[in-house]
């Protein structure tokens, strides 16, 4: 049998939230809804809520007091560099 690796579930839902940002499946100025995102991905609501947390730390996500988590805008320049970035740490 093979070793696998389990990837943690935050982790799971942070990349597909953030890969779903940088392919405009999730649009700049959209709303994430936490019941949507964690029924979509079939997942509890709490990996999501860290997963958007770490979004906005590096700016895909805006967080408004009150009213959510929003899509922030996303260049195509900084989406370039970051997928260049990845290019690279995935070797």
């Amino acid at each position: 049998m093979k070793d696998m690796k389990r990837v943690p579930v935050s982790i799971y839902a942070y990349n597909k939230i953030k890969a779903a940002i940088l392919n405009n499946e999730l649009m700049s100025g959209e709303k994430l809804v936490e019941e949507s995102l964690a029924e979509s991905l079939k997942i509890s609501r709490i990996p999501i809520r860290g997963a958007l947390r770490q979004l906005e730390q590096e700016g895909f996500v805006t967080y408004y007091p009150q009213r959510g988590s929003i899509v922030s805008h996303v260049s195509a320049s900084l989406a370039q560099e970051l997928y260049e970035v990845r290019e690279v740490l995935s070797g």
